[in-house]
């Protein structure tokens, strides 16, 4: 058969184009890194993040901006960064989760994604005092919102914030703009608080969380230590076994858990209200006389030990078998980190461990000389040598107005509730 000249037909006639959504403006569907400045400033570590996965970089529920782009070495592509938003960034959206600290390693770090449209609740922080405000929700690490108000009136609290536009603070938290006129011209406004829940704990909240049950409160005691006798004294009528406090010592963990159910209902550290609780409290004086210390309920000493009824003066003439039983008002709060962690890694404890120091007539007294008595809510304060007249004074943690059965997404120190934000980018 013979070849036939068959030519291309190369005549130009146009083109269509129907690529135009991407997706849907609600998490738009785009490939995020966080700056690089954003991704060597490690924030916190997560111990729930995933394997090699730890060092969060930009929280959940931050407000992110746009970082320009920078190349990335994995991809050896320029890729659209974004950084968490300060008071004068334009607003991308909210981060919807942990990002974590991006390595060379192909395994490490996550992509962040961008929320715009969603309906949103964060933790609300409110002092009179805007500073003061902004700083708790600051310490918690996570996206947040704060408000000036006064936070004991509820009325006072919905009028600064439930209806406002919110935009973003030097942190990425949510805030009301001072004038919301320069905030809209300006494109910095991110939603607006279209529900507020301020009853602590939330109405229909506490039927989901549960007591310790008995086996479960006496396995905690028994990491907990019996508190030493300060010995035998002359003249005392006080047995080696019994604490001055009665015929009420407990001496098994069962007993005591039965005692301590009034105090770790809830799920410990998760619905419990353990960290919002957590206040730090001085006592100056010891007296006896009239009214204790406002967390003082009571003092008694054993062997040659006299308290001043009206000063609180501690007087030790022989420190053989010479203590001081101190009992709190507010159960004392105990926690630790694990050996090795860093107080930072936990935004509950806002920076600060539980502490508990002691000094008489101004010198600290070592750890060896005090023991912690869960059982009664005790401070035992032991004696090395002779005390003429000298002031006892304790700085320590407790838990103040403890409430069982808060979220564990508001329990932090100054959390006044929960705003709930539609997001408008």
């Amino acid at each position: 058969m013979p070849i036939l000249n068959n030519p291309i037909d190369l005549r130009y006639d146009g083109k269509t184009q129907s690529q135009l959504v991407v997706s849907e403006g609600r998490a738009p569907a785009e490939k995020y890194l966080p700056s690089e400045a954003e991704n060597a400033d490690v924030k916190f570590h997560y111990a729930f993040g995933p394997e090699n996965n730890t060092e969060v970089v930009i929280p959940k529920g931050k407000i992110v901006a746009a970082a320009g782009l920078e190349y990335d070495v994995v991809t050896e592509k320029y890729i659209p960064r974004i950084k968490i938003c300060d008071e004068d960034d334009i607003p991308m959206g909210v981060n919807h989760h942990n990002v974590y600290q991006r390595k060379r390693d192909r395994f490490s770090g996550n992509a962040p994604t961008i929320i715009t449209r969603d309906y949103v609740r964060v933790p609300l922080f409110v002092n009179a005092d805007g500073a003061t405000a902004a700083a708790a929700a600051a310490a918690i690490e996570f996206g947040a919102m704060w408000a000036a108000a006064d936070p004991s009136d509820k009325a006072d609290v919905a009028s600064a914030v439930y209806g406002q536009y919110v935009v973003s603070d030097a942190n990425g938290n949510f805030c009301v703009p001072e004038t919301l006129a320069d905030a809209i011209a300006a494109g910095l406004v991110v939603g607006q608080v279209l529900g507020l829940e301020l009853d602590i704990p939330p109405a229909g909240y506490l039927q989901y969380f549960t007591e310790m049950n008995q086996a479960e409160l006496a396995e905690l005691i028994k990491q907990s230590r019996e508190v030493p006798s300060p010995g035998r004294t002359v003249g005392s009528d006080l047995d080696v076994d019994t604490f001055p406090q009665g015929t009420g010592y407990l001496k098994s963990p069962e007993d005591l858990a039965w005692i301590l159910k009034d105090f770790r209902q809830g799920i410990p550290f998760l619905t419990d209200g353990y960290f919002k609780a957590r206040t730090d409290v001085t006592i100056a004086t010891l007296k006896t006389a009239g009214e204790y210390n406002a967390e003082v309920t009571d003092v008694r000493p054993m062997g040659n030990v006299t308290v001043d009824a009206t000063t609180g003066a501690v007087t030790v003439t022989d420190p053989v078998g010479a203590a001081l039983f101190i009992k709190l008002k507010n159960k004392l709060a105990t926690t630790t980190v694990p050996e090795g962690g860093v107080v930072g890694d936990y935004p509950e404890l806002g920076g600060q461990l539980d502490k508990l120091t002691i000094t008489v007539g101004g010198a600290p007294v070592s750890a060896d000389n005090y023991a912690i008595d869960l059982h009664n809510n005790m401070i035992v304060l032991y004696f090395t040598s002779a005390v003429a007249g000298a002031a006892v004074a304790i700085t320590t943690t407790v838990l103040k107005n403890q409430i069982p059965g808060i979220p564990t997404g508001w329990d932090f120190p100054g959390c006044f509730g929960e705003a709930r934000i539609l997001l408008q980018r």
